[in-house]
This record gives structure tokens, sequence and C-alpha cells, in this order.
């Protein structure tokens, strides 16, 4: 049995008003403010902690509003938590849609997926980058820009996937 369990290192909840926090809530305008680094130790890969920084400054460049997918939602670690227990990453290749901070992508990447491809809008892009290189993940994982409804990278026209994972996804 895997267990995940998310360690913050800047803010704890409970310093905050809302739980859960939504997007207008004083918890996620202080996680936004500060910036909140989590590791994602997984039991039976104990040396290796999956790390994802919740972003301040990813802006939607038509609303102004900061980007949904810059922080880690709870449903995010929900799933991380049931794919490690559930799914058999070993040699599979994964497709991550609406990534965010990345984490149930990165979290297939520790748990021996061959090939991992995150995507998400431009504006989260420099994030996931930032996280695969952390985690040391450079040569299974794969970032890429995704914009649903208006798409031309042709990611799935030339590649197919084993597994595909999406969280908190709005259609």
């Amino acid at each position: 049995m895997v267990t995940i369990q998310a360690s913050k290192k800047k803010v704890e909840e409970s310093q905050y008003c809302e739980k859960p926090a939504t997007p207008n809530s004083c918890l996620c305008k202080e996680r936004r403010r500060m910036g909140i680094i989590r590791e994602i130790p997984v039991a039976e890969a104990a040396a290796h902690k999956v790390l994802v920084e919740e972003l301040d400054d990813a802006i939607d460049s038509i609303t102004g509003r900061p980007l949904t997918g810059s922080w880690v939602w709870d449903s995010a670690l929900v799933l991380s938590r049931w794919v490690s227990t559930h799914l058999n990453f070993q040699g599979k290749s994964v497709l991550e849609l609406g990534a965010g901070a990345g984490l149930p992508g990165l979290t297939a990447a520790l748990l021996g997926a061959t090939r991992v491809v995150l995507t998400d809008v431009q504006q989260l892009l420099p994030g996931l980058l930032k996280y695969v290189e952390v985690n040391g993940f450079t040569d299974k994982v794969e970032v890429k820009e995704l914009v649903w409804g208006s798409d031309d990278s042709g990611i799935t026209e030339s590649s197919t996937f084993d597994i595909v994972l999406m969280s908190d996804v709005f259609l």
C-alpha cells in the first residue's frame, strides 16, 4: 500500500479562514500571496518525494484573475492517493489533462510510468517545467500546451496513452 500525504512548508491551512479553499476565499488569497511548497512522500519510494509549489503569479490574461490551476486542489491529492493504490504505472504512458500543478502526473512518473505528458494552458507551463526538473523526471515527463476547443498541438493525433488522468477539470 502506498501512502501519499501533503506537508506544507510555508503556510498552514489552520491559520486562515475557509476550508476547503475556494478561488475567492481568504485562505486561497493567502496561498497565492505567499506560495506553498508541498512535498508528497510516497511510502514505497521513501527516498523520493513529489515537490510542487502553488504559484502566486499565474494570471489569466483575459480576466486578470488567478488561474485555478496555479495551486494544488484537494481533488489532485485524492486522485494521487487513489491512483497510487489502484493503478499499476510500470511501463505505462500517461496523459494528464488540465494538469495545473501536475501532482497526479508526477505521482504516475514516481510510480514507474515510462512516459508522462502534462498538459495545460501556456501560463502554467513554466511551473510544470520547474516541477518536472526539481523532481528529476526530465527523462520521462513532457510538458505541453493544450487549450481545449482550440488546440492544434497534435498531442492526441501523434500519441497513444495507456492512462489518462484529470482532476478538477472544467469543460
